[in-house]
């Protein structure tokens, strides 16, 4: 299931912008896509200030700000300050992340090179047309996450918003776990603000990441500014 991250930020694109990948241009299907359907074996515990995802012998859990809203879909777990509304036409009004892990077979990975997993995987990730077709980004950039191989990507979708996406190799369970923070894109600079404290105490089985190493990637981040086909509509 190479295309399960494909898949994941995908859909969070969707949900962020109000805009799909081609051919999933409905917006009630990209939304009824981020809803676990009646086959959907996840646990989900959604507390005041926690929210706990398993399901398939993994568990995630993320802390929650207060009167954030919350949500699960078949692969993580999402939360946000204010999600669209149908008067914003879907919309995101503030910022949103979501967390989710997809399998490091997934990618085409030399283990036997002295490389940062997560900045191949996620490089992997952006040289797939599919993937990149609507957006604008910036090459993977690695970095240490608590002692694990890490990276991020900074993306611009046709809609106004922009995303950071971060990678976080976990060898011992062989997972990517993936975390995405969008907002739109005139509140861009608060993705940064918020990034240490917000994804501060991620949990993935029994490893807790702390924001402290988040704390120190640059600022601001740079995102890139999507920009529209010239031929586009014609």
């Amino acid at each position: 299931m190479r295309n399960l991250l494909i898949v994941c930020v995908l859909l969070n694109l969707c949900f962020a912008t109000a805009s799909c990948r081609p051919g999933d241009s409905d917006e009630a299907q990209a939304l009824s896509m981020l809803t676990p359907g009646p086959t959907s074996n996840a646990i989900i515990l959604n507390g005041d200030d926690q929210v706990v995802y398993s399901a398939d012998g993994l568990t995630l859990s993320l802390n929650k700000p207060p009167e954030w809203e919350s949500f699960p879909t078949d692969y993580g777990i999402v939360i946000g300050e204010r999600f669209g509304s149908v008067a914003t036409a879907g919309v995101l009004e503030g910022l949103m992340t979501y967390v989710f892990v997809t399998p490091l077979a997934d990618f085409r990975i030399d283990a036997g090179l002295e490389v940062n997993i997560a900045e191949i995987a996620l490089n992997d990730l952006l040289a797939d047309p599919v993937y990149t077709s609507n957006i604008a980004h910036t090459p993977a950039v690695g970095f240490r996450w608590d002692g694990l191989d890490a990276a991020y990507y900074l993306i611009s979708g046709e809609d106004d918003s922009a995303t950071m996406v971060i990678g976080v190799a976990v060898p011992d369970q062989r997972v990517l776990l993936s975390c995405s923070i969008s907002a739109p894109y005139d509140q861009r600079h608060r993705i940064r603000e918020a990034l240490p404290d917000l994804l501060d105490g991620v949990k993935f089985n029994q490893r807790v990441f702390t924001g402290e190493a988040l704390a120190d990637l640059p600022t601001p981040l740079d995102f890139p500014q999507y920009r529209r086909p010239m031929n586009e509509g014609s």
